[in-house]
């Protein structure tokens, strides 16, 4: 794409493999310190109590071959037999180096050794990644250092939340934190909203009733504990039963307020969906193509025209 610089790049292509024949034989050749690399970094990291979601063990090679249509990923054996963990096949290092040579497309990187490669095809200044690969290359300094590269500056990519307007202005009107409803959901300004369109204070009525309800309970209790274990046990059913009926009347009175403001409270509820989907992130549930759809096709190269801010984790973007 010629305004924006930006490369995309079929990693399956056969002709890139050609290109990578050199680097997969690095990588088998330099499979022993590959393995050992990555698996002292991961224990060294677990001692200081960063968990890494990263499965590696010595016997891994790190690299899958093709065959029938599936993709098997390669151990090496104690006997120094490349092979596959269903035992589908095996190579000695030399057949394995020979089928490189020959036939590089039938090969592909795993989570280890694609950055490996990444950095061998695409030498580059940062690496720009997300929350879970920054997470994992954590573990591949020496991986790196293994094929005498030199790791790259680690950049966490641009974390962003598009709000629409309206939603800006009410999220004003109401005096809501944008931090909070992004990560915490519009739930808990919709209650505290709620309780104080009533003409008495709900919620606190509720516990105070409670409260008293434990103490004129109490006598009663006391009474049982005397009588046998069973009409004890009764009487906190009892009490329970109770409790239950006032949190039944409570709910009862909030639907009711819910449907006086229902307008109002849909607004909050559209938050959630919109900045809180499932208690997650925006960019990690909905699809580009509903905010194309509203805003145009040229979206994100409105996007790439507002001054990125580095030193926030999240930025919101208001169209």
């Amino acid at each position: 794409m010629h305004s924006e610089g930006l490369v995309l790049v079929d990693a399956d292509d056969e002709s890139l493999r050609k290109l990578e024949r050199p680097y997969f034989l690095q990588m088998v050749e330099n499979r022993r310190d590959l393995a050992v690399q990555v698996t002292k970094q991961l224990n060294e990291l677990a001692d200081d109590g960063y968990h890494v979601n990263l499965d590696a063990s010595l016997s891994d090679a790190h690299l899958f071959y093709h065959y029938e249509g599936e993709r098997l990923l390669l151990e090496v054996t104690k006997e120094g037999m490349f092979q596959s963990k269903g035992g589908e096949v095996s190579f000695s290092e030399s057949e394995l180096k020979q089928l490189v040579d020959e036939h590089p497309e039938l090969f592909s990187n795993n989570v280890v050794t694609r950055p490996l490669m990444q950095e061998l095809v695409f030498p580059v200044l940062s690496f720009v990644g997300g929350p879970g690969e920054i997470a994992y290359w954590a573990a591949l300094k020496g991986a790196f250092k293994a094929l005498n590269l030199k790791l790259p500056i680690v950049t966490p990519r641009l974390s962003l939340t598009l709000m629409k307007r309206n939603h800006q202005s009410f999220i004003e009107q109401y005096q809501m934190d944008e931090g909070a409803v992004i990560n915490e959901g519009s739930y808990h300004f919709k209650m505290n909203w709620l309780t104080r369109q009533s003409k008495y204070p709900v919620r606190e009525t509720v516990e105070e009733v409670k409260k008293q309800l434990e103490v004129v309970h109490q006598p009663l209790q006391s009474i049982a504990q005397g009588v046998s274990s069973d009409i004890e046990a009764l009487t906190k059913t009892n009490l329970k039963q109770i409790e239950d009926e006032i949190d039944y009347v409570e709910k009862r009175i909030m639907n009711e307020l819910n449907k006086q403001h229902e307008q109002t409270v849909k607004q909050f509820d559209e938050l959630n969906e919109f900045y809180n989907p499932s208690g997650g992130l925006q960019e990690r549930m909905w699809n580009i193509v509903y905010w194309l759809n509203e805003y145009g096709l040229d979206l994100p190269i409105q996007l790439t025209e507002i001054p990125p801010r580095w030193e926030q984790d999240h930025q919101f973007i208001t169209l």
